[in-house]
């Protein structure tokens, strides 16, 4: 069902460039322009107000028939992006080559019929279009049946078919690894036990990830690269994230045009990476280099705009935690928030949620713990969290120490006994969130300040010891909890 405000979201999302082509291209004939009187009435308007343009053109003819003309305005505005685009999307291109290659066989100009399907499978391959070059082979198996093909033809052709159905598979296949190994990370987040880490390995050590040579296209080679970058992602080995990223890197930089027009801008998402784990290894050389390669690499379109903001705020608040300038994050995150307001119900739900779990961090170390509760409640209402289990974990335990710091005792039982009967039940409950959700559980029987100072030491040599655990040192990656625990000794001294 369309929304009122749907043409007006559409409108909005038109660069300068796409509104003075629609405008162009609606001026051509001698229609009727109600429509583009409506454009630009619409466009003209911050927050859609339709009574406004119900007075602003009254007496017309066509406000009798308004959902009509606004539904005919928004097929006019698609007619006028696709018509913008036809040169610029190859996938346009070729459907475009493919219709005119009908259009020759059913006037039987062949010779230029048989130019065009030579054409798009010649462009089909440099793109890695596989399914295009398969509407083309059909075309051309047409002249089987008129006979006009001579017998080494037909054999070229289900040569060409039979390489392009092997690529087509494999691709699947490292799509298959990879819709995996992200299945995996929802419902596991990093790696936290021996199981874990044997998925993790097994995965690693499958031929298609093992033997380079197993990839048979460009696009399966990023794939192959991605899914390695996966696995060390969510061992969060940060030296490998950075190895295979740059990797990804370095073969779309050389061969671009098979990643070119898939909706996904493949250097924002690479780059994504490439940043955060330079700054994590203190490799700072580089990262002004890589966001000049990235704003070069930033199409005018709003999902990149969002998207390199994103980048951005993800690579400055990294900084914050690595510096330890807890000050200088209360002001980021004011920055970033106002941001927020401007691309709501568009920010990626993944990066949103780190960003607000950085906040939280934030305003917990800076004691600002409303503010801190304003954050984790956003983040446990979001019904995505399930999604990222190595965010919602920590979630909850913040959301446990946020109600003791602002002495919520009464609550905080409550919420420890759910918190740790929902942390059993999803299979989150590890022993750095155990040790925590003990001490907690404890505080209303601590009757004296030598016995809390002493509980607080003893939380911490245990911390120290679960933080040199192989599978719980993941969780100690900014020592949130020691210095959580460091400051609750400092007040008690």
């Amino acid at each position: 069902m369309r929304s009122k405000e749907d043409l007006h979201r559409l409108i909005k999302s038109l660069s300068q460039t796409e509104k003075r082509h629609f405008r162009i291209f609606s001026s051509s004939g001698s229609r009727n322009k109600n429509y583009l009187n409506l454009f630009n009435e619409i466009d003209s308007q911050g927050i859609y107000n339709e009574p406004e343009i119900r007075k602003k053109f009254a007496g017309q003819k066509f406000l009798k028939q308004l959902t009509f003309t606004k539904y005919y305005l928004q097929k006019q505005i698609l007619k006028s992006l696709l018509n913008y685009n036809s040169e610029k999307s190859i996938d346009l291109r070729l459907n475009n080559l493919v219709f005119k290659a009908q259009i020759l066989f059913d006037k039987a100009l062949y010779s230029d019929f048989k130019r065009t399907t030579s054409l798009g499978i010649l462009l089909s391959k440099k793109y890695e279009r596989f399914e295009a070059v398969l509407k083309f082979l059909e075309l051309e198996k047409i002249w089987i049946y008129r006979k006009l093909y001579r017998n080494e033809d037909t054999e070229t052709i289900f040569k060409t078919e039979e390489e392009i159905l092997k690529k087509i598979n494999n691709l699947n296949e490292y799509y298959k690894i990879v819709s995996s190994l992200e299945k995996n990370y929802r419902e596991r987040g990093v790696v936290r036990s021996k199981e874990d880490l044997s998925f993790l390995n097994n995965k690693e050590n499958c031929l298609l990830l093992k033997n380079e040579r197993s990839a048979l296209s460009e696009r399966a080679r990023e794939l192959r690269l991605y899914a390695l970058q996966l696995i060390e992602d969510t061992k969060v080995n940060c030296g490998k994230i950075l190895k295979y990223s740059t990797a990804r890197l370095n073969l779309i930089k050389k061969n671009p045009l098979p990643f070119e027009g898939r909706g996904l801008n493949y250097f924002h998402d690479i780059l994504f990476y490439v940043i955060l784990n330079s700054i994590r290894l203190n490799k700072s050389e580089k990262i002004d280099s890589y966001f000049k390669f990235l704003k070069r690499n930033t199409r005018p379109t709003l999902n990149d705009r969002i998207s390199y903001f994103l980048i951005e705020s993800a690579y400055r608040m990294q900084k914050v935690f690595i510096n330890k300038k807890w000050t200088e994050g209360l002001a980021l995150i004011k920055e970033i928030e106002s941001e927020f307001e401007k691309y709501q119900g568009k920010i990626e739900y993944d990066l949103e949620m780190l960003l607000y779990n950085n906040f939280s961090t934030i305003y917990l170390v800076n004691e600002k713990y409303n503010e801190c509760l304003k954050c984790l409640n956003f983040l446990l209402n979001n019904p995505r969290l399930k999604l990222r289990p190595d965010v919602e974990f920590r979630t909850r335990i913040f959301f446990l120490i946020a109600h003791y710091e602002l002495k919520n005792y009464d609550l905080l039982q409550h919420l420890i006994k759910s918190t740790y009967l929902y942390l059993i039940k999803r299979k989150l409950l590890h022993k750095t969130e155990k040790r925590i959700l003990t001490f907690l559980k404890k505080i209303p029987d601590i009757k004296s300040v030598n016995d809390f100072m002493e509980n607080l030491v003893i939380l911490k040599k245990d911390m120290l010891k679960l933080k040199k655990d192989p599978y719980e040192r993941r969780t100690f990656s900014y020592n949130e909890y020691l210095f959580w625990i460091d400051k609750q000794l400092n007040k008690v001294k």
